[in-house]
């Protein structure tokens, strides 16, 4: 009896048993992936909240200083720049920066923007000081057989212009005496009328108005950028050299003209083997990057350093805030890409507002450049100015 009972068949309940076991297993299953959510969220929750404290903190600079030289030339013949230049240096100084502008002369030119880069770049810092370097040259942008080059100003290039700018000198020099009395003069547009402060040769304002339209017919300074010639000293090749994160800001006609480097050349003249491969080349340690205001063969108006100035007091509101320049330029572009349509996208227009590039200008390792307020800004609230450009024609 015992061995008949010892095979009997298992009891039901063990059937019941397996199937209660499954359902058993499930529910174990769906316990334990939702402990296991439960602890995914509480250890991200966690995680957010320590992220969060730690984003309170102030966070450190990266750089220790920023000192920005403004560039443009003795003469031109673009209305807002001085403009411009003065809106920039405030700019600066409320986000605590060390800014000087130098006036490039007109005679000369070259070796004395190249004297004047020259000190700003290899001036002596402090040691284990961490400074970013701004370079920011607006006016004409031409181009030369060696690529980009900057224009002091346009001569005027029309019959009917030559002759009106003719007429006006004559006129003053034919109708004017000696006499600093405004009174004692008769001309053809005042017709001897008292108070005349137009024609008199000894007026100030006469004077500074018949210099103005000589300066126009002055021949151009020009200072290149950059030389196929690799002897030959450059501003481009200062620049990469300099011991310091360098920004380039130009706004100018043709600033995209500004990348053509060494790689390039060899390809241009169909010399392969003079190629430099990248493989090959010298990391960078420091990190060189390029703001311009359009590309090349491009005209720009006079909007890229409000636009500019615009994304600036938007993104840097108090100490510490930083911004990439990824993120200006794409500030940038929605700015002038609302004066453009607002202009109405005629052929012009399309011309005068490009979009702002970006580039790097070397091979490096180094992290992007962050444009950061060292002090709290104070900016002033801003009117809102209607798409009217004037473009900046470029120079050949």
């Amino acid at each position: 009896m015992s061995d008949q009972s010892s095979q009997d068949p298992a009891p039901e309940r063990c059937v019941g048993g397996e199937e209660e076991s499954e359902e058993g297993k499930e529910k174990k299953t769906e316990k334990k992936t939702g402990k296991k959510m439960e602890k995914k969220a509480k250890k991200h929750a966690s995680y957010n909240d320590r992220m969060g404290k730690k984003i309170k903190k102030p966070q450190r600079s990266k750089y220790d200083g920023v000192e920005a030289l403004l560039l443009t030339f003795e003469n031109h013949d673009l209305k807002d720049l001085n403009t411009e230049t003065i809106q920039l240096l405030d700019a600066f100084k409320k986000l605590g920066y060390k800014a000087k502008t130098f006036d490039t002369p007109m005679k000369n030119s070259e070796s004395a923007l190249h004297k004047e880069v020259d000190n700003f770049l290899s001036k002596p810092r402090e040691k284990n000081k961490n400074i970013l370097l701004i370079i920011y040259y607006h006016g004409h942008g031409g181009v030369s057989s060696d690529g980009l080059e900057f224009v002091s100003h346009n001569i005027p290039d029309d019959t009917y212009e030559l002759g009106r700018t003719m007429r006006s000198i004559l006129e003053h020099l034919a109708n004017a005496n000696n006499s600093k009395s405004a009174e004692a003069t008769q001309c053809i547009k005042c017709a001897g009328s008292n108070g005349c402060t137009n024609c008199t040769i000894g007026n100030d304002r006469t004077r500074k108005n018949i210099t103005n339209e000589w300066k126009r017919y002055q021949p151009v300074a020009r200072v290149k950028w950059h030389y196929k010639d690799q002897q030959k000293p450059s501003l481009r090749t200062k620049i990469l050299d300099a011991q310091n994160d360098t920004l380039v800001i130009l706004d100018c006609c043709n600033a995209g003209l500004a990348t053509v480097g060494r790689a390039w050349q060899g390809v241009e003249m169909g010399d392969y083997t003079a190629k430099i491969q990248e493989s090959d080349e010298k990391l960078n340690p420091y990190r060189k990057e390029l703001i311009g205001a359009c590309g090349w063969d491009v005209a720009t108006a006079n909007w890229m350093t409000r636009a500019l100035l615009q994304s600036l007091e938007y993104q840097l509101r108090d100490k510490l805030h930083a911004v990439s320049m990824p993120t200006v330029v794409r500030d940038m572009n929605t700015i002038l890409g609302d004066k453009f349509l607002e202009a109405g996208g005629g052929h012009r227009d399309r011309k005068a507002f490009p979009q702002t590039v970006h580039y790097l200008l070397d091979r490096t390792r180094r992290g992007r450049i962050l444009l950061e307020a060292l002090k709290k800004p104070e900016w002033e609230p801003g009117k809102k100015e209607k798409a009217k450009p004037k473009r900046r024609r470029a120079s050949y």
